[in-house]
């Protein structure tokens, strides 16, 4: 559950889980998402943002859905903040916490490769793309 700590002023705040922290992220990407889609919409042809929101219903609900009102533009809405944490094969996805703390492991292919830049000097780099430049 949430505790309370005291910053150096004395103000008491209180800490976020694990939940409150992904909740909050999936709403505020999820704003900025159909926020993005809306002004590119209107941007380069002019549309609406329930014309976008319609569109996103029309996934479900077909071409009639384009034509439909503002509650269709309502069920757009809810279904991009619906899909957002589905995957395109139905699969719903949840996040496993550790604690209060959710735990993100990301393995980076790259690494060791950046790790070697480190090493590397500009003479080695030299050398290897003049060898490269001989081979066929």
């Amino acid at each position: 559950m949430a505790s309370a700590e005291t910053s150096g002023t004395g103000a008491r705040r209180r800490r976020v889980t694990g939940r409150e922290a992904i909740l909050t992220g999936w709403l505020c990407c999820g704003v900025l998402d159909i926020t993005a889609a809306c002004l590119q919409a209107w941007i380069q042809s002019g549309r609406a943002p329930a014309d976008v929101l319609r569109g996103v219903a029309s996934a479900l609900w077909g071409r009639a859905a384009m034509t439909a009102g503002s509650g269709m533009a309502a069920i757009g809405l809810a279904m991009h903040f619906t899909v957002a944490l589905t995957e395109e094969n139905g699969t719903r996805r949840s996040f496993r916490t550790v604690g209060d703390t959710p735990r993100v492991e990301v393995h980076d292919p790259l690494q060791p490769h950046r790790e070697l830049l480190r090493v590397y000097t500009d003479a080695d780099i030299h050398n290897v793309t003049a060898f490269m430049v001989t081979l066929k």
